[in-house]
């Protein structure tokens, strides 16, 4: 195969890793969180450091506080040497949850510091250190206005009963190996 169609296939395997991560922590997903490492791999998020399955269920404990959350993820650069690809990502992120009686979102903006390996033609994160360049926790201000006709709109919700995972037969809930 041409290295530069080689190339673009490992960038966009990759890219495919990370928006499956953030589907699942946005949606709660389990497998999709998990899914992103290596089963040895290792996650820098916060607080914590640990494996990814020891990461998985502290994000997952640590999300169920919240109603919502959403992560947006901006532009890659990603440099490979051999098997292995440095990767930053860009991301912005907002989550709502209730502190001190009133609802309250939590916005952070970073890069995700991740260390990709490629094994058996498949990428997955080995190494994630998460860096916060700022955030914020601001009080909730009117959710929706009639004007723009959200309250007729699909809602989102965790993962199975988000309408997008209706989607070819929950094809978004399986991450890219599914």
């Amino acid at each position: 195969m041409d290295p530069r169609l080689k190339r673009l296939l490992d960038e966009a395997a990759i890219r495919d890793v990370m928006a499956s991560y953030a589907r699942g922590i946005d949606r709660m997903e389990r497998t999709l969180i998990e899914g992103a490492y290596w089963p040895d791999g290792y996650d820098r998020h916060a607080h914590f450091g640990g494996t990814p399955a020891e990461f998985t269920d502290w994000v997952m404990g640590l999300l169920a506080r919240d109603s919502a959350s959403s992560h947006l993820l901006g532009q890659s650069l990603i440099r490979f040497e051999g098997n292995q690809a440095a990767v930053e990502t860009y991301y912005f992120a907002r989550h709502v949850r209730m502190e001190g009686g009133a609802e309250k979102i939590l916005l952070a903006n970073g890069r995700y510091a991740d260390l990709f390996e490629e094994r058996g033609g498949e990428w997955r994160i080995l190494t994630r250190e998460v860096i916060v360049d700022w955030g914020q926790i601001v009080p909730m201000g009117e959710k929706q206005s009639d004007d723009l006709l959200l309250d007729l709109q699909a809602k989102g919700q965790r993962s199975p009963n988000d309408f997008s995972s209706s989607l070819l037969g929950g094809a978004l809930d399986r991450g890219a190996a599914g």
